[in-house]
């Protein structure tokens, strides 16, 4: 469980710091994003931060609860994020669900879905 907290944490901080390696050794490359306003595989995700068509700027991780089910690991943290998209500044508050499978001994990204939430 420790693990999947911390896989995630990097998998954070790595699109907030832009590191295109992290990235593309956490998460599997058939990995799937699902946003509030598009999809994405994880080469086109990568690429959108990249670009800064997305920048992470603030990511305020709540609380991160996991729960195993069969193979796959998920962690759901409830967070505000403030992101810079398409050089608009917006924050909102999410439940991010990310779902890992254990590849060769260590937890890889195979899906993240972000539900925007009210307080």
């Amino acid at each position: 469980m420790k693990d999947a907290i911390q896989t995630s944490k990097t998998i954070w901080n790595a699109m907030h710091e832009e590191n295109k390696e992290a990235l593309e050794t956490y998460i599997m490359p058939n990995a799937w994003f699902v946003h509030m306003g598009i999809t994405a595989d994880r080469d086109e995700e990568i690429a959108i931060i990249m670009k800064r068509g997305i920048v992470y700027d603030t990511i305020n991780i709540e609380k991160q609860e996991v729960n195993t089910v069969g193979p796959v690991t998920f962690v759901y943290s409830k967070m505000k994020l403030t992101a810079i998209v398409n050089g608009q500044s917006v924050t909102n508050p999410f439940v991010v669900t990310e779902a890992y499978i254990e590849e060769e001994g260590k937890l890889r990204l195979a899906s993240m879905s972000y539900t925007r939430i009210n307080y």
